[in-house]
């Protein structure tokens, strides 16, 4: 199993980070989408050379490289906000109004809890740079990465 980050928001920042967040968990999805409606299409019917240069690599692992088991570190506002379990393989529709969400591309999750109910106090939150919309976790060393392991070692998930 492998372990991402990942934002839950449109690239647009209009303080609402959270809110975007929680309506997509809360339905047991995540997803993301392409800037300025420059949608690439169903990304299974592209090879990782076909899309654009700016997101080959972060969308395209999304459909391609993430797994059903994978664990995601969802992040807002750089601080940790949730950790789930990918339960889907790859999804996308044409009009985002279907999923009443703003994002095309999506995956199933299984929410396996909210940061603010492990680590109660903000002030002990680490801060976790988080510049691409989605990213796996490859370097163990990383607070980020460890941090999801300790999280899923106290929570026996």
């Amino acid at each position: 199993m492998a372990n991402w980050k990942m934002q839950i928001h449109p690239s647009s920042q209009d303080g609402q980070a959270c809110e975007y967040a929680i309506e997509a968990l809360s339905d047991g999805l995540i997803g993301l989408d392409f800037r300025f409606d420059d949608d690439e299409g169903d990304l299974r019917l592209k090879t990782k050379e076909q899309i654009k240069d700016t997101t080959r690599r972060f969308y395209y692992a999304f459909c391609d490289e993430m797994k059903v088991g994978d664990h995601v570190l969802i992040v807002s506002h750089n601080y940790p906000f949730a950790l789930c379990r990918v339960s889907s393989e790859y999804h996308y529709v044409t009009h985002a109004e279907v999923l009443g969400h703003w994002f095309r591309h999506f995956r199933y999750v299984e929410v396996l809890a909210y940061y603010r109910d492990y680590i109660v106090n903000p002030k002990e939150w680490p801060m976790i740079r988080t510049p691409n919309a989605i990213s796996p976790m490859r370097d163990q060393d990383t607070v980020e990465y460890q941090l999801v392991e300790q999280w899923l070692a106290d929570s026996d998930a």
